[in-house]
C-alpha cells in the first residue's frame, strides 16, 4: 500500500508515493533533536521524503526529487505539534516507546 504525498507552493508541486509501511515505521522511530542535519529518508535516491522531529515537537518534512548530479527540487514543510498529532492519529503511528 502506498501513501500519496503532495507539497506545493504557487505553481510548483511535488507529488510522491512512498510505501505506507515505510512512512509509519519512520515516523514511529523519530526522536526529537536540536540538530536536523540528518533526517530519516523514505523513498528512493531519485524521489524521497525526509522526516525530522524538533525538540519543540514540530515535524519537519522535505519532499525531494533528484534529477541527477546537477541538481534537485525540494519543498520544506513544518507541521506544528498539533498538526503532527493529527497526522500520527490519521496514519495510526504507534506511540514511541
Amino acid at each position: 500500500m502506498y501513501l500519496s504525498v503532495a507539497a506545493g507552493y504557487g505553481p510548483l508541486e511535488i507529488a510522491l508515493r512512498p510505501r505506507y509501511r515505510d512512512v509509519v515505521t519512520s515516523l514511529a522511530q523519530l526522536r526529537p533533536t536540536s540538530r536536523l542535519t540528518v533526517m530519516r529518508r523514505v523513498g528512493t535516491g531519485q524521489a524521497h521524503l525526509e522526516l525530522g522531529l524538533s525538540t519543540d515537537g514540530e515535524l519537519l518534512l522535505r519532499t525531494a526529487i533528484i534529477a541527477d548530479a546537477t541538481g534537485h527540487v525540494a519543498i520544506n514543510l513544518v507541521l506544528t505539534p498539533q498538526a503532527r498529532a493529527q497526522l500520527f492519529e490519521w496514519l495510526e503511528v504507534p506511540p514511541a516507546e
